[in-house]
């Protein structure tokens, strides 16, 4: 199936507490984004994926859990698109990106990776 992430608990992973309050957090920052209209449709859709699977909230299938809301997120503001992230998963290019957002919170080296699927072409 997928790779079983080694972290069982992610970044934040100290209590269900505190994945709940980082959770609510960065719902809050996504909404946030969205309400504004201000933002790239799909810097704002890679952004959430990332938050979102930071915080690490299963102990399994955050990546495919948080890719799905990405795309979704992506179609709602777009209409039109999606994210191709298989190309980028088989080069293990993703998970570089991943990590390189966590330490500086950019997401632009995933943007880079990432393609998109347009779904009126």
């Amino acid at each position: 199936m997928g790779r079983k992430d080694p972290d069982p608990g992610g970044h934040h992973r100290r209590g269900p507490e505190l994945i709940r309050e980082q959770l609510a957090v960065e719902v809050g920052n996504i909404e946030f984004w969205v309400e504004q209209d201000q933002m790239d449709p799909v810097w704002v859709a890679m952004t959430a994926h990332h938050r979102l699977v930071r915080v690490h909230p299963f102990v399994d299938g955050n990546g495919r859990i948080t890719r799905l809301f990405a795309d979704l997120l992506l179609f709602s503001l777009t209409l039109r698109y999606t994210f191709n992230w298989q190309p980028a998963i088989d080069s293990h290019r993703y998970f570089d990106g991943l990590r390189a957002a966590d330490s500086t919170l950019d997401v632009d080296i995933l943007l880079d990776t990432v393609g998109l699927v347009d779904l009126e072409g």
